[in-house]
């Protein structure tokens, strides 16, 4: 994971094309807090920035293959407590 001035850094600074495909610097900056940093997210994103996609395709893509992992995890679980840990934890439960 990289951090925040870093992969700004990299999502604009040493390629000029995609400084300007980002244009607005605070569009850059969201991308980098909500992807915290990770490289492979910051990279699809600037493939997608090229493509003319935009940040809300991208968090669509990422929800969907995350929940398909997660998915895919669960059903190779014997114990269905996996799934009650997973609502506990999404509803905020700590202890």
């Amino acid at each position: 994971m990289l951090g925040f001035e870093v992969s700004l850094n990299w999502l604009t600074g040493k390629r000029p094309l995609l400084g300007e495909l980002f244009g607005v610097l605070e569009v850059a900056e969201r991308a980098v807090e909500e992807l915290d940093g990770i490289i492979s997210w910051l990279t699809y994103y600037s493939y997608l920035k090229v493509g003319g996609g935009d940040f809300g395709s991208l968090i669509n893509e990422a929800v969907g293959l995350v929940k398909s992992e997660l998915e895919s995890f669960l059903a190779s679980r014997v114990s269905k407590r996996y799934r009650v840990v997973l609502n506990l934890l999404a509803g905020g439960v700590t202890e």
